[in-house]
């Protein structure tokens, strides 16, 4: 550091830098950005111009250091700030244009950090930092209109795919899956605005999509088509992803140009997520003896008191649509998860979640695992028998979490009283008493007023 510079004015310079960056809501310079960034080897859905591409005071006000040699992408900004008139001693506003030097966050490292990371390599002759043809004024309009529209986008899909908050009904399913549908509609034109963009800002546009100049054109012919389901007296819609209403001609067009240059989700993951709603929506409709979920809250409870370690094999008996099991994926990764289900279509809906399912009756079932986390069915004291099978399928030092209806621990019938018995035999088993309405909130996939405990025993 030069003698004159202070470190306070040095901060405060990064700290201006990076409200500068915030603050300015133009997209004029995402072209270049993506661009330039794409030339070098990152991918373009992992450039987020003021989510991780900043300049090097930005980043260092963000307690991230630029890496030595590093070398950037050149962009022309337009800086704002104040000036008095000598003549009335009034101040005004004036705007000019600069150059200035962004890096992508893999350029970064922590402040004080190891630099574990390796320099970019150098933009291709003509690219990037280099020396880049700036792409023709109509051109470059386009791009930051379409970049504009596509995150203006972003408020109306979030409010479009906000979750069910309501206890399921035929009526309430119909307008949520009509929601749905229009947020897969409004994200397909949000991923057409981005590529036409792209495309615009590098002045590589294909003739074949040039005429597309308007956001309600590239939404109508991003529009997905969408099939009407039976359910009673309210079907619902079904959305047919990879497959638009539009023929025509300019929207294929289109649609395959997006499709080739897309990011995000594929048609195939798109078609895969349309089965599991669909099928969840049939299964939730069904009046299926035994069958309540576990709502999200009570199944983080018991995978929390479940202590998996890492690469335990967790088995979920009657598993349902797989609440427990989706809680154990989510917190534990390395865990080995295993469904048994007896319902063929609740089982093909735990394979299209990707577990691993047995299609058999539970208390068949036989082996060996780590951890059992269950809600069994309650019907005829069925919770009694499936928590012991269960927890004779534990290894030494397994661990078994299971849903217990309070019936089971109060009632006299023969079945209740041997289950009662046998815990009380147990050497390390505790019984949790849960609050009233545990199944019965709005996050409950099928709500009931079931009072419930919570049984663990380590073998």
């Amino acid at each position: 550091r030069r003698s004159g510079d202070r470190p306070a004015d040095h901060a405060a310079e990064a700290s201006a830098a990076l409200a500068r960056a915030l603050q300015n809501n133009s997209h004029a310079n995402y072209g270049a950005i993506l661009e330039g960034f794409a030339d070098r080897g990152i991918p373009v859905e992992e450039i987020r111009p003021r989510e991780n591409v900043f300049t090097y005071g930005a980043w260092q006000a963000k307690g991230r250091q630029v890496r030595r040699g590093e070398r950037g992408v050149k962009i022309t900004t337009v800086v704002e700030k104040e000036e008095r008139d000598s003549k009335t001693g009034q101040t005004k506003k004036v705007r000019f244009t600069r150059g200035v030097t962004v890096f992508h966050e893999t350029q970064t490292f922590p402040i004080g950090g190891e630099d574990d990371g390796a320099t970019l390599p150098p933009p291709p002759t003509g690219a990037g930092s280099e020396s880049t043809t700036p792409p023709p004024t109509d051109s470059a309009k386009l791009a930051e209109r379409f970049y504009e529209a596509a995150d203006k986008l972003e408020a109306k899909i979030a409010h479009a795919e906000r979750p069910e908050t309501q206890r399921y009904t035929a009526r309430r399913n119909a307008f949520y899956r009509s929601r749905l549908h229009d947020g897969a509609c409004l994200r397909e034109t949000q991923r057409a605005l981005r590529a036409l963009a792209l495309a615009h800002a590098r002045g590589a546009v294909p003739p074949a999509v040039a005429m597309f100049r308007n956001v309600k054109e590239i939404a109508s012919a991003m529009h997905l088509d969408s099939d009407h389901v039976s359910n009673g007296y309210h079907p619902y819609l079904s959305t047919k992803y990879g497959v638009y209403l539009d023929k025509s001609a300019n929207a294929q067009a289109l649609q395959q140009f997006v499709r080739d240059g897309g990011s995000g989700e594929s048609d195939e993951q798109r078609q895969r997520r349309t089965a599991i709603e669909n099928l969840e929506t049939k299964v939730r409709g069904m009046q299926l003896p035994g069958f309540f979920p576990t709502p999200p809250k009570l199944a983080e409870v018991l995978v929390d008191l479940a202590n998996i370690q890492p690469g335990d094999e967790v088995l979920e008996p009657s598993a349902g649509i797989g609440s427990l099991a989706e809680t154990v994926r989510v917190e534990h990764p390395d865990a080995t998860i295993l469904c048994v289900e007896k319902h063929q279509q609740m089982a093909r809906l735990l394979e299209l979640k990707g577990f691993d399912v047995v299609c058999a009756d539970f208390l068949e079932v036989e082996g060996q695992v780590d951890r059992v986390l269950m809600n069994p069915p309650f019907e005829q004291r069925q919770d009694a028998t499936h928590v012991r099978h269960a927890y004779s399928l534990l290894r030494p030092g397994g661990k078994l979490v299971a849903i217990v209806s309070n019936g089971t621990w109060q009632s006299t019938d023969s079945v209740s009283v041997q289950f009662r018995d046998w815990f009380n035999q147990l050497d390390d088993a505790d019984c949790i008493p849960l609050p009233e309405g545990c199944f019965n909130g709005a996050d409950a996939f099928r709500p009931t007023g079931v009072s419930v405990s919570i049984l663990v025993a380590s073998a």
